[in-house]
């Protein structure tokens, strides 16, 4: 997991590329919708708890948080199978 803090922004961007909403975050994370919207607006400082939780959720669906309010996907992994045994 990385170092780096969310901002509103990234947890805005990260739920867009999901297509989650903020029920779906608070359904899996066990938050209260208003507080994950209250973070998304940036009027809520959450408990460093809560936004290791969110990031921790968001990075297991595939969510890859960089510097500078940077979100991406995290590239999948690509295995190459070689030979007849792998077919």
């Amino acid at each position: 997991m990385s170092q780096i803090a969310l901002s509103p922004a990234q947890v805005r961007a990260a739920l867009s590329l999901l297509d989650w909403s903020n029920q779906k975050l608070a359904d899996v994370s066990g938050l209260y919708v208003d507080t994950i919207a209250k973070l998304c607006r940036g009027e809520s400082k959450s408990h460093n708890k809560t936004i290791e939780q969110i990031k921790t959720i968001l990075e297991r669906e595939g969510i890859e948080f960089l510097e500078k309010d940077g979100v991406r996907r995290r590239a999948q992994d690509v295995e190459i199978f070689e030979g007849p045994e792998r077919f």
